[in-house]
């Protein structure tokens, strides 16, 4: 089984709906490290967002994802991470790809990197 990756919003948050600002698969995102503050723990990364005061928790195939943007990563990279860390097939992996980003372009937390 599978785990796709996952976040849990802090009190007040809703799931965004919106699309990832992604605009190629070939454009490399960061974090946006001077607004967010994060730590690892016992396999989940907890991140606090420094202009807002909320929260994220992130498990599973979400920690190498975050991992992997907190240097700067295109979505194919993150789809070829996902497929040789979980063994799943490149389609799921571009959609629970898609679903992430979304959710940390949302909360504004990717920047191009350079």
């Amino acid at each position: 089984m599978t785990r796709r990756p996952t976040a849990k919003r802090g009190p007040g948050r809703k799931a965004s709906g919106s699309k990832t600002g992604m605009s190629t698969s070939s454009t490399s995102r960061r974090l946006r490290a001077n607004r967010l503050s994060w730590s690892e723990t016992a396999g989940e990364i907890v991140v606090l967002d420094l202009s807002t005061s909320t929260y994220l928790a992130i498990k599973g195939s979400g920690t190498v994802l975050w991992r992997a943007l907190v240097e700067g990563s295109t979505s194919v990279r993150l789809t070829e991470l996902l497929v040789e860390t979980y063994g799943i097939d490149t389609a799921r992996a571009r959609s629970d790809i898609g679903e992430f980003l979304a959710t940390l372009e949302a909360r504004g937390w990717l920047e191009a990197a350079v």
